[in-house]
């Protein structure tokens, strides 16, 4: 947890990335929160007031509704009678069947996932209680909605149609609140630091950085792009995996392929020549090095690349610019506990500097 009484800029920072992440210049506005912004001193209370507020704007629109699978006992037909179960639990004695018929219901797995979700946070203990009253109020209007169990929730089975388009936003919050704040295996915190948090985060990060360029810089088009291999023909070659850039930033003759990084530890250990050296993951070196001289290979631009990685606790960060067969590659970190005005200047520095002469 983070520590109250110090002055922590990452919960604040958190909330101002998901508003460019969301496309949304505010996602709490001063009717929605009564509060302001700098009163959030953990993630907790900050995730349950967004919470509320994106519920009370679907509930506002109408909860979708969906045909759902009942299955009940009823003295009327209706639909399938599911005669084993008739039978194995003797109700036919008493005039009954079980039925199982379609239901057009708001009792359905995207509002059971927002529900189920608020009431975690409800019951975890680490909500401050002016602001559980927030979630208790938006919790009353999902009372005909089941609660389920977060923990089986199937997130990569979600599909999104126009219908329920615009529950995105909640469902993706919900995912950061389940996979990044609500405790598992019965432990009593969460570090900030979890793998299932940097993964979120990691995916939050690219999409803050990409969606800041689109809003502040759009001459650069920032955008993802899909990597098209230079590759001669050959056997086989329709499986070599596609890649998409995290964020490709094109000005005039130049282009900049960016690859965002959010890690617990930037640097790994290892001995060369006897030596204990720091270096940078490989893995991350060799896909931006990839990249660079693929699209350069193709293009008749300047091409450049950046890994940009959000700071963390090591002493050392990389602030490293060098050249690579003719094509400048740049390793750069933005410090997420700094105010988001620093940060704001700081990735102003990295776009100028891309449009001017790069150094």
């Amino acid at each position: 947890m983070i520590n109250s009484t110090i002055k922590d800029y990452r919960v604040s920072n958190v909330y101002y990335m998901l508003c460019y992440a969301f496309k949304k210049d505010k996602l709490l506005s001063i009717d929605d929160s009564k509060v302001g912004l700098e009163t959030y001193d953990n993630f907790y209370d900050l995730f349950a007031v967004i919470l509320s507020v994106l519920s009370n704007k679907i509930v506002k629109k109408g909860l979708i509704k969906s045909y759902i699978l009942v299955s009940d006992e009823t003295s009327i037909i209706k639909g399938r009678i599911n005669v084993n179960d008739t039978l194995k639990k003797f109700i036919y004695l008493n005039k009954k069947l079980i039925c199982e018929f379609d239901e057009y219901s708001s009792n359905n797995y995207l509002n059971q996932i927002i529900k189920s979700t608020m009431f975690s946070l409800i019951t975890s203990g680490k909500v401050k209680p002016e602001y559980k009253k927030f979630l208790k109020k938006s919790y009353l209007y999902f009372q005909d909605i089941e609660n389920m169990d977060i923990s089986r929730i199937r997130w990569k089975s979600i599909k999104y149609n126009r219908n329920n388009k615009s529950y995105k936003r909640i469902i993706n919050l919900c995912y950061m609140i389940v996979n990044g704040l609500i405790p598992n295996n019965n432990e009593d915190s969460l570090d900030l630091y979890d793998i299932s948090y940097n993964e979120m985060m990691n995916k939050l990060f690219e999409s803050f950085v990409r969606e800041y360029y689109k809003k502040h810089y759009p001459q650069l088009n920032a955008t993802s792009r899909r990597m098209e291999w230079k590759v001669d023909t050959g056997y086989m070659v329709e499986f070599i995996p596609n890649m998409l850039t995290d964020i490709t930033l094109t000005y005039k003759d130049k282009e900049m392929i960016i690859d965002t990084k959010y890690y617990g530890k930037i640097f790994n250990n290892r001995n060369i020549d006897g030596e204990e050296r720091k270096t940078l993951h490989r893995d991350n070196w060799n896909q931006i090095n990839a990249y660079v001289l693929n699209s350069a290979y193709k293009s008749d631009k300047t091409v450049s690349g950046m890994l940009l990685y959000a700071k963390t606790d090591e002493e050392i960060s990389p602030d490293i610019n060098t050249s690579v067969m003719g094509n400048r590659i740049y390793v750069k970190t933005l410090d997420l506990t700094k105010s988001f005005d620093s940060i704001k200047e700081k990735l102003n520095k990295i776009a100028d500097s891309f449009m001017n002469k790069e150094e």
